[in-house]
């Protein structure tokens, strides 16, 4: 009766976001084969959203969404984006059957507005990742957590971003 299941693949991450609901916490990951397994158990043709607190600080995340095309399913990352400033990991996404990546983007491409929002300077390895999307025509839907009065200057060029790359 679902067409989206979302999946927690891990509880680390390379960020201490504030607002963040999945905090890096010392739990063991899920194993590939029993995250197999219940992938080859559900009816096909499923939205499975690879999450976490970040995805992408699994090492076999390319493994994972091949498993997911395999067991006839549509892989989705969900991510904060800082390792997708490596043009070449986001290849080997591409590679593997990622299909749609979700962007989280709260400070746009403004270091300020990260630091405020997410506690760090990174916008520009956001602008990167986000670059190496659409460079290689990967779907890709960009998310930002608004902040009245911190970071809603952000949303109007993230927004001018993301329409121009649509009309590539």
């Amino acid at each position: 009766p679902f067409e989206t299941v979302i999946v927690d693949v891990t509880h680390k991450c390379n960020m201490v976001c504030a607002n963040c609901y999945t905090p890096d916490r010392p739990l063991p990951d899920l194993s590939r084969e029993w995250l197999r397994a219940v992938w080859r158990r559900l009816p096909r043709r499923r939205y499975v959203r690879l999450v976490g607190a970040e995805p992408t600080m699994r090492a076999d995340l390319p493994d994972l969404v091949r498993d997911v095309r395999e067991a006839g399913h549509h892989p989705v990352v969900m991510t904060n984006g800082l390792k997708l400033a490596d043009r070449a990991y986001v290849q080997s996404l591409k590679d593997a059957g990622v299909q749609v990546t979700y962007l989280s983007m709260n400070g746009a491409f403004d270091d300020e507005l990260y630091l405020a929002v997410d506690q760090m300077r990174c916008a520009d390895k956001k602008r990167q990742a986000f670059d190496h999307l659409e460079a290689l025509h990967m779907y890709t839907s960009v998310g930002m957590i608004a902040v009245p009065g911190v970071n809603d200057d952000g949303m109007a060029p993230l927004l001018a971003a993301s329409l121009r790359s649509r009309d590539v």
